[in-house]
């Protein structure tokens, strides 16, 4: 009975799920020692790209044996002080090629060492910064229950919750699901592990295990910052977006809570 509205839903999805990926824009090129950098821009409705490259003869073939999940390519091998024009084709999910994007010239610069390697930037900046608004979240409380303890008491609990998700939530923004749980792993471990050696410090009085348990509890922040947040840049899709500010006024007896959004 369902079956002509399933024949009718199939006939209208399936050419959405074959269409072509728009061509990249942007494309640019940087010579250096025997090769040519380029670069494009992230491309919607795909993450792959080929990337094509003409002599002298204007005959273009791949530069490339297989699509490419970044958004810039170093052709080497190439002969300083040549023109070579480059044209870049963005490979959708279903594996259909777009068109070419427009051609850009390149020369290869022998006076230009060229930087082979793979990209060292990532995100840690962005963790750091959701961990110092947790920090600041968590001091703001510990200020404000002076003034009013059951408003002040719960920005401390906030505050002091959001210094486990922070950087799991960064994670998880950019897509690395298995990085974020790792993350939290890494924080709750270490935040554990810290606790307990200062506890054991009041007990025994030993100075070192309170350093010691300090350290611990920085140690995993750092290491989700510095190490599980690098390597490629994440790609960011063109979705609507929503930032969310938390406002915090206190005054002597009473504090306040707000949030504002921006769409």
């Amino acid at each position: 009975m369902n079956l002509p509205l399933a024949c009718l839903t199939a006939a209208l999805i399936a050419p959405a799920c074959a269409s072509a990926a728009e061509a990249p824009t942007g494309v640019t090129t940087k010579g250096s020692d025997g090769a040519v950098l380029v670069s494009w821009k992230w491309t919607d409705m795909t993450d792959r790209y080929l990337v094509y490259v003409a002599g002298e003869d204007s005959v273009f073939h791949a530069a490339t044996k297989a699509p490419v999940d970044d958004t810039r390519y170093l052709a080497l091998g190439l002969e300083n002080g040549a023109t070579y024009k480059f044209q870049v084709t963005a490979v959708s999910r279903s594996g259909v090629e777009s068109k070419p994007s427009n051609a850009v010239s390149g020369i290869p610069d022998a006076s230009i060492p060229t930087k082979t390697g793979s990209r060292s930037e990532g995100y840690g900046s962005q963790i750091v910064v959701a961990d110092l608004a947790a920090v600041g979240l968590t001091l703001v409380g510990a200020e404000g229950a002076s003034l009013h303890p059951h408003n002040g008491g719960f920005l401390i609990v906030l505050g002091a919750g959001s210094i486990f998700f922070s950087g799991p939530a960064v994670h998880w923004m950019h897509g690395n699901g298995a990085k974020g749980f790792i993350s939290l792993g890494l924080r709750v471990g270490c935040l554990a592990l810290g606790a307990g050696s200062i506890a054991a410090a009041y007990e025994t009085g030993a100075v070192p295990l309170v350093v010691g348990g300090v350290l611990l509890a920085l140690a995993g922040p750092v290491l989700d910052a510095a190490y599980l947040a690098r390597g490629p840049a994440p790609k960011t899709e063109n979705h609507a977006s929503v930032e969310v500010v938390p406002i915090v006024a206190a005054s002597r007896g009473s504090a306040r809570l707000g949030l504002v959004a921006r769409f």
